[in-house]
């Protein structure tokens, strides 16, 4: 038998036939008038020569050759309803890696408690993080990463955007300091060594702007690419660095201190974004839900130290 030339709307037909052993009540079953039904058994009978099911007053009974069909039937439509019915995601039983691309910072704040929270929910599957690359959207669109975590991150036709925390910047420098002790002015900030966190490596930031326009420039003693090494390169140095406020927040307050900027700071939103053909996938939903649970309590729990 030559299945494309089958309807496959003609098993169901007779699967409910089986299940009902009456017209009448199958009909209702499948959503069809008496006389619809009588026809589609008609295109059965022929499609399988034979009656498949004889009129008693007992009812409908099956042929030998229907029940002989039964198992290999119902067999074949619970594998046709599980492709067309969107999957159910068990975390506890998953098995996958989720890729994420994102840089240091939020490496620092949310990779840890996400690692804790996936353990807990989903201990068999695992996480892979690379470094943001130029275009990173690209990255969405053919599969590389299925999320990519950064600032001013937009939503597009194909991309989809989940905001996870604000975040702003203070000045940090080792506890002890000479600044650490009297307010910072414009003046006596530029004055001091600063260390700038730079992921490209190289341009002015933010604060070189603010300076400029005072008529101020600063001397930058060391420039690095990486978040991580701030901390111990400020605690065993008389540098300073404007650094985002949560991340300050993460350090021991044992050995750095932060201090209001002299400038009104820049705010910027860190973002999570997928690209919208893993919308319908229960696992990516639910693993964009966690990240979002993650941030949000990271972002709690960095204003609780700060207050």
């Amino acid at each position: 038998m030559d299945i494309s030339a089958l309807d496959l709307n003609l098993l169901v037909v007779l699967e409910a036939l089986l299940e009902r052993r009456s017209v009448t009540r199958a009909a209702k079953q499948v959503g069809l008038s008496q006389p619809a039904l009588s026809s589609a058994l008609a295109r059965l009978r022929a499609v399988f020569d034979d009656p498949l099911f004889v009129r008693t007053a007992a009812g409908m009974l099956p042929t030998p050759r229907a029940i002989e069909l039964e198992p290999d039937l119902r067999l074949a439509l619970a594998s046709v309803r599980r492709v067309l019915t969107p999957g159910a995601f068990d975390p506890a039983a998953a098995r996958m890696t989720f890729h994420v691309a994102t840089g240091d910072y939020a490496e620092l704040l949310v990779l840890g408690p996400l690692l804790g929270l996936l353990a807990q929910r989903a201990p068999a599957a695992s996480i892979s993080v690379a470094p943001i690359r130029a275009n990173p959207v690209s990255r969405l669109e053919d599969g590389t990463n299925d999320v990519v975590i950064a600032p001013f991150l937009e939503p597009s036709a194909h991309v989809e955007v989940d905001t996870l925390f604000d975040d702003g910047f203070v000045c940090a420098l080792r506890k002890g300091h000479p600044a650490a002790r009297k307010r910072l002015t414009l003046d006596s900030f530029a004055r001091l060594r600063h260390l700038l966190v730079s992921p490209e490596g190289e341009g002015p930031a933010y604060v070189d702007d603010v300076l400029a326009k005072a008529g101020l420039a600063r001397h930058i003693a060391a420039r690095v690419p990486h978040f991580a090494v701030a901390e111990r390169l400020l605690a065993e140095s008389d540098l300073v660095a404007t650094l985002p406020e949560h991340l300050v927040a993460q350090m021991s307050e044992a050995s750095i201190v932060r201090v209001r900027p002299p400038f009104e700071t820049a705010r910027f939103t860190m973002m999570a974004a997928c690209h919208r053909r893993t919308l319908a996938s229960p696992a990516h939903r639910w693993f964009r839900a966690l990240l979002v649970e993650v941030a949000r309590d990271a972002f709690r729990a960095g204003s609780s130290r700060r207050r």
